[in-house]
């Protein structure tokens, strides 16, 4: 192993596709700024290197079929298997049951009434005292005297078509519900599936150890051997070990992943961030150098100095528009 921001580098490009014209563009001037820095015999080995790896290890991991594509199951089964996934307990199952059901009866005078189903009332219900047959009515429907009774003054039919329409309603939230649970269901698998082949990647590579502890001597002396600028190199160093200093500190929370795998992918994000800065300062000085220097004859004092100044305030002026962001997420 020979330059470490080769692994996060493919295989971040490999899990996304590109959606638009802008991230080929991005890509393309990502990888040309590292064949800039690093030369392309180095690029181009590790490129093929970390993209046969990635290929082999997703072809050797089982795939998780989502329940997208499983056959042969009821609706009333998938529904059940998404219940017990998400470990939902009925009171929570309220989301995906039928409303309560009315009951229709026809009073003497031919007009259609409505009696709600008893296990749906509340405490402030009782029977009517009046009533030949055992009807349940609201408390203050006893304070009126005109009939027992209350009648809708409508057609039926409409009632009815009414009812439907509501069911059919509550048919499409209990389907939008289901469908909401699935995807979430089916992109756990999918970053699961993304984890195991990074992680075998990673091993394959000799990033990480069996137990997904990252070899952080054996990256360091790898990439101090490597046939890199002093400068470049220098700063690679740097980075590693700031980056192993702020990645130790860090607590992470078990879920999908190990707390070792998350602190070697923080790791890596680190690292790739500040060695790509240096890819671009070393750029940045060399255009300084042949457009300043060599064209127009100025003499530059401090060539370091200058190109960090720039750097720095170019990264500050970038994060002024996103700066209320940091206080105010």
């Amino acid at each position: 192993m020979i330059v470490f921001y080769m692994i996060v580098s493919f295989l971040s490009s490999g899990s996304h596709a590109l959606n638009s014209d802008d991230d080929f563009v991005h890509n393309y001037a990502v990888n040309q700024m590292w064949r800039d820095c690093l030369g392309d015999d180095l690029s181009f080995a590790w490129s093929r290197k970390v993209e046969l790896l990635t290929l082999a290890c997703s072809r050797r991991l089982p795939k998780v079929p989502s329940s997208s594509t499983q056959t042969g199951r009821t609706p009333r089964q998938r529904q059940a298997s998404v219940t017990s996934e998400l470990g939902l307990t009925r009171a929570s199952q309220l989301f995906v049951t039928n409303p309560p059901e009315l009951t229709h009866h026809r009073s003497s005078s031919g007009l259609q009434t409505i009696q709600h189903h008893p296990s749906i009332l509340s405490s402030s219900v009782k029977t009517h005292p009046d009533l030949s047959i055992n009807a349940i009515q609201p408390i203050w429907f006893t304070l009126f005297d005109q009939i027992p009774i209350f009648v809708h003054p409508v057609d039926g039919e409409n009632i009815l078509r009414s009812r439907q329409r509501r069911q059919i309603r509550q048919e499409d939230k209990d389907d939008a519900f289901r469908a909401f649970v699935q995807n979430m269901l089916d992109r756990e698998r999918r970053v699961k599936e993304q984890l195991d082949n990074h992680t075998c990647v990673l091993e394959a590579l000799g990033v990480i150890n069996e137990d997904g502890e990252l070899r952080f001597d054996v990256i360091k002396e790898n990439t101090s051997r490597a046939n890199l600028p002093p400068e470049v190199k220098e700063d690679f160093i740097r980075a590693l070990d700031e980056c192993h200093r702020v990645t130790g500190c860090e607590t992470f929370i078990p879920h999908l992943a190990s707390t070792n795998i998350q602190r070697v992918l923080s790791f890596m994000q680190c690292t790739r961030n500040r060695q790509q800065m240096a890819c671009i300062k070393a750029g940045l000085k060399s255009f300084i150098q042949d457009n300043i220097a060599q064209k127009t004859g100025s003499r530059v004092i401090d060539l370091d100095a200058m190109v960090n100044r720039i750097y720095y305030i170019n990264q500050v002026t970038a994060l002024d528009g996103d700066i209320n962001n940091m206080f105010f997420p």
